[in-house]
């Protein structure tokens, strides 16, 4: 199996040396072993789109270069392959990595193969790329909605809406999600009656206004006037002051959000909905830094600095949110990915080891367990964790091939050549185009 935070690790570092190249084709190797990584797949576009500026080719010549990974995404697309397809067009963007209309296949692609959180990183190149067009962004809010990113979904849609203020598509979307939201802090479906929740005029109004789309600019400035005003008579009730944080984010006010909710927290008050937005503004503040790095040209050192300082406040978050709400199994699995991209293997496999008990988590958990313990040298320990995921996986999909794979690979550096046949012709039963599965069956038939 592929140590994939050094494969990372390995690829950022030849990306600062500028030895694109080889930064690209350890990026794709990552990625094609684990496809939805969002992390590897925003690294892969940032190499790409540097790559592009050192080497300019003429479109006519790309064209050309690309034409055999065109052919293969048709096909791959004829044959309801999507991953297959999506692997082509990434082949296509490495001859031309600023092409909108491959950007647009391959972020269609991986969506349709379930890779969300890749094609949300496609999507926001392409929104870059194409920025008075609504579609991209549309495109992102379909998707954080599917992640269960509600808050992000409507940020893409506002974002569409700022392209194109007459979309209707946007606007609609924007006032379900909207309508969706104010549910959820309401509690309205829980309610006999929404009566029930309306005590007085005041109230009414308030929810009136909540259900309505409360998302452009001049309506946060009023929800923003409203909460001053109960601020006012009780400047230092928890639920108010995190409301006003949150409207505050929406408006581009990041800074004022986060001193509110830095306030909450050394109160102890707030309670997680507050350290979670706290959180997103830290990682936020961070990312900005980061852009704002790479925009200005800043040496390689001090890049190093600010992806460095990134993942320390993703793992601090991560930590923090746990010590919060230590029975949060779903916490702790987020918990164990973060230590588990930081090379902290033994703290990953404790939290992991927590996470299993999940039904939720159960299966990705394995998975992770597996790799933690292929990273320590525990080769039996790890194809153990394998085989039970497997058994929640079933025999076939997408995901099953996945860990089929990684047993693969893993039983071949063993030494267990016929395992490892086994567990790729099991793959190539099913899909002779996934990854190298040929390639390797081939060499292992003739060992």
């Amino acid at each position: 199996m592929v140590d994939l935070s050094r494969h990372l690790e390995k690829a950022e570092e030849a990306a600062r040396k500028k030895n694109f190249p080889f930064a690209i084709q350890l990026y794709h190797q990552i990625l094609g072993l684990r496809p939805d990584y969002e992390e590897a797949r925003r690294g892969l576009h940032q190499t790409l789109d540097r790559y592009a500026s050192y080497r300019k080719v003429q479109p006519f010549l790309a064209y050309l270069s690309s034409l055999g990974p065109r052919i293969s995404a048709f096909f791959s697309r004829l044959g309801k392959n999507p991953a297959g397809e999506a692997r082509a067009w990434d082949k296509v963007l490495k001859v031309d990595p600023r092409n909108q209309r491959a950007l647009e296949a391959l972020g269609d692609a991986l969506e349709r193969a379930g890779f969300l959180r890749s094609a949300q990183v496609v999507f926001e190149d392409l929104a870059g790329l194409r920025r008075d067009d609504p579609g991209p962004w549309k495109r992102i809010g379909v998707l954080r909605r599917r992640l269960g990113d509600l808050e992000g979904a409507l940020e893409a849609y506002e974002k569409a809406l700022e392209a194109d203020p007459r979309d209707q598509e946007a606007l609609r979307a924007r006032k379900n999600l909207s309508a969706e939201g104010a549910l959820e802090r309401t509690r309205f479906a829980q309610a006999a009656s929404s009566r029930e929740l309306i005590k007085d005029k005041e109230k009414a109004q308030e929810l009136e206004r909540s259900q309505r789309v409360v998302r452009t600019r001049e309506d946060l400035v009023e929800d923003l006037e409203a909460l001053e005003k109960k601020l006012a008579q009780t400047p230092d009730a928890p639920a108010l002051l995190l409301r006003k944080a949150e409207v505050l984010r929406k408006l581009g006010r990041p800074r004022e959000a986060l001193d509110l909710l830095e306030q909450l927290r050394s109160r102890g008050e707030g309670g997680l909905a507050a350290l979670r937005l706290l959180g997103e503004l830290r990682i936020q503040e961070k990312e900005e830094a980061l852009k704002e790095a790479r925009k200005g040209g800043a040496g390689e050192e001090a890049m190093e600095r600010a992806r460095e300082e990134l993942e320390e406040t993703r793992l601090q978050v991560a930590r923090d949110l746990v010590q919060a709400n230590p029975t949060d199994l779903g916490l702790k699995f987020r918990l164990g990915e973060a230590l588990l991209s930081r090379g902290l293997l033994d703290e990953a496999v404790a939290e992991f080891q927590q996470a299993v008990k999940d039904p939720r988590f159960k299966t990705e958990a394995q998975v992770r367990l597996a790799r933690a313990f292929r990273r320590k040298g525990l080769v039996d320990l790890a194809l153990s964790q394998y085989s039970k995921a497997l058994e929640s996986l079933g025999p076939s999909g997408e995901k099953s091939r996945e860990v089929l794979y990684e047993m693969g690979v893993l039983l071949e550096e063993k030494g267990d050549l016929q395992g490892a046949r086994e567990k790729f012709a099991r793959i190539y039963e099913e899909d002779i185009t996934f990854k190298d599965v040929s390639e390797r069956l081939e060499r292992l038939s003739k060992a």
